[in-house]
Order: C-alpha cells, then structure tokens, then sequence
C-alpha cells in the first residue's frame, strides 16, 4: 500500500477489507484487537509539580542567565549593599536615594 494519507478513504477501506457504510464487523474488530492489541494510549508516569518547574531551568540561556544574576548580586553585596532602585536607600554608590 501506498502513502495511506494519499489514497481515497474508499480506496483504503478496501485495502484494508473494510466497509465505509457499515464499518468493521465484531470478529474483524475482535481479530484486529488481537492482532495488534487495544486501540490505547499507554499512560505515561505523571511528573510533580516541583519536577516540571525544574526542567524550565535545564535550558543552557536559561542557567547562563541565572549565573550572571548570582554573580550582580553578590557583586552588589561586595560593594556595600543591594539597590533595587527603588528611591528608598541610602547607599553611597546609589543615584536614587540621598
């Protein structure tokens, strides 16, 4: 058989031995069950919450960019504190407060 996406939906119901009006008879749906086993879906291992969070960070961006955050911010602490920049400090090296 050819490329079954490509065929007339009456060319592959006789390929397959099938009947478009009337479907599949109960011993060609039981035979067929054997045959190749239950038409389901196998259901996969469900992952947590936590575990799904975590793979948002297996990305090689996504940890280079979380290094760079950790290194500014223990840059900022070596210099005397954190600003946010939000108006309401008072370090030295900051422009917002004072």
């Amino acid at each position: 058989m050819t490329h079954p996406h490509t065929q007339t939906p009456e060319a592959l119901a006789q390929a397959l031995g099938s009947d478009l009006a009337a479907g599949l008879t109960q011993a060609q749906a039981e035979e067929l069950s054997r045959r190749w086993g239950e038409n389901r879906l196998e259901e996969r291992k469900k992952r947590s919450t936590l575990q799904r969070f975590l793979d948002q960070f297996k990305d090689a961006m996504i940890l280079i960019l979380l290094l760079a955050a950790g290194v500014s911010f223990f840059a900022a602490l070596g210099e005397g504190g954190l600003c946010l920049g939000c108006g309401t400090c008072t370090f030295p090296s900051c422009g917002f407060g004072k």
